[in-house]
């Protein structure tokens, strides 16, 4: 077993607060030709578990998993060996998640009804306070009024402006969806962020999406500073379907002229439409997101006979040369961590300055998930730092709350 002495009772009534003591960092530099040890040292953090009290031994499985973490500088790569275990601290989450999307196992499913479905199995979030936020609407494609939702931070202009692209398949969510994922993303950055209601498929659908995006891009960078942002750090952001969107954005904007991207933060992107069946689905966590779940997205999204590798949805397809420094977040137990490690290294490949940063016991859907599990609001205040750090420098550490 891993780290008993770590553990700790946080005193939570009904569950139990477990401290898994990572034991060490080892850090690798790849050379171009092989891979060798540069250096080995001790290292020590605390991770927290919650989870029922019930099944102590669940949270210490005996194996241990690698957590691959590649630095801003594309030569190196740091791994970090952790305890974890399958589901964990969010299961009850994942089963509440599973249960809304049951009606699409068939590939059956009323776009509509998994919608109600989704919303109605919503927990409230915990208000997150920022400075000021403003909904209004912005020039879309063909002169239609696009919806977003603007928050600016405490911090002073100018700052940082982030465009973010919310998951759901491109089938399901909004802006109250990840409303609170914008707010912590303001206040744990200091950043401008603009929230995008792209339209949805099957209603509308590829390449609607991507047009709002690209459209809602441009006009932030054009207005930047009347938000209190500065358009030389702009950066694209989104999770599942809108990591898609944002590496669209970024090849559109590499292969137009512009407008300059600093930076893109893709949590567990979609990028690789043609939906194959992998290892990652055998260990994915039950009934969240399977490769029936997948395949439903894909045909709401692209019609049944949507070309699958065009690069503008299939973005692990494309050349990615040129494109903006990336930080890419995946969960251990999300069955697109295998493609998006891929599209990591496909990244640093070509030339672009990429972190990846595994989660461990993680499935599809963990990052907006921090009032429930631990790990998760970690990862929130890690991506605030990655993105700061790039943009800004360093700051006192802080959590994105």
């Amino acid at each position: 077993m891993l780290c008993r002495g770590g553990i700790e009772d946080d005193g939570l009534d009904g569950v139990l607060g477990l401290r898994a003591l990572l034991l060490f960092e080892k850090q690798v530099v790849d050379t171009g030709e092989t891979t060798h040890p540069a250096h080995l040292h001790f290292h020590f953090r605390w991770v927290t578990f919650n989870r029922v009290a019930a099944d102590p031994a669940a949270c210490f499985p005996d194996e241990r998993e690698d957590v691959a973490v590649a630095t801003l500088r594309s030569r190196s790569v740091t791994t970090v060996t952790e305890s974890t275990t399958r589901l964990g601290p969010g299961r009850e989450v994942a089963q509440r998640m599973a249960a809304a999307f049951a009606s699409m196992r068939d590939g059956s499913a009323d776009a509509q009804q998994v919608r109600e479905s989704l919303r109605a199995s919503r927990k409230p979030r915990r208000h997150v306070p920022v400075a000021r936020v403003v909904d209004r609407h912005i020039s879309g494609p063909y002169g239609a009024q696009l919806p977003v939702r603007i928050y600016q931070p405490h911090t002073g202009p100018p700052a940082p402006v982030i465009v973010y692209l919310h998951g759901g398949g491109f089938v399901l969510c909004d802006l109250d969806s990840h409303d609170a994922c914008c707010r912590r993303l303001a206040n744990g950055v200091g950043a401008v962020v603009v929230s995008v209601d792209y339209r949805l498929a099957p209603e509308h659908r590829f390449p609607a999406a991507l047009d709002d995006a690209w459209a809602a891009t441009r006009w932030v960078a054009a207005h930047a500073a009347e938000l209190g942002g500065d358009p030389g750090r702009l950066v694209l952001a989104g999770d599942s379907a809108g990591g898609n969107l944002a590496t669209g954005v970024c090849l559109l904007a590499r292969d137009q002229g512009g407008p300059p991207i600093a930076f893109q933060l893709l949590i567990y992107p979609v990028v690789d439409q043609r939906r194959k069946a992998s290892a990652a689905h055998a260990r994915s966590a039950p009934g969240v997101l399977t490769i029936d779940h997948q395949r439903w997205f894909t045909e709401q999204y692209l019609g049944p006979n949507g070309d699958r590798s065009d690069v503008r949805a299939s973005p692990i397809l494309a050349d990615l040369a040129g494109l903006p420094p990336a930080h890419v977040i995946t969960g251990e137990i999300d069955p697109l961590c295998d493609e998006d490690e891929e599209y990591a290294q496909l990244l640093q490949a070509a030339g672009v300055p990429t972190t990846v940063r595994r989660y461990p016991g993680m499935f599809h859907g963990f990052f907006n998930l921090p009032d429930d599990i631990p790990i998760a609001e970690q990862a929130n205040a890690d991506a605030c730092r990655v993105v700061r750090e790039a943009l800004i420098g360093p700051r006192r550490p802080e959590e994105c709350r």
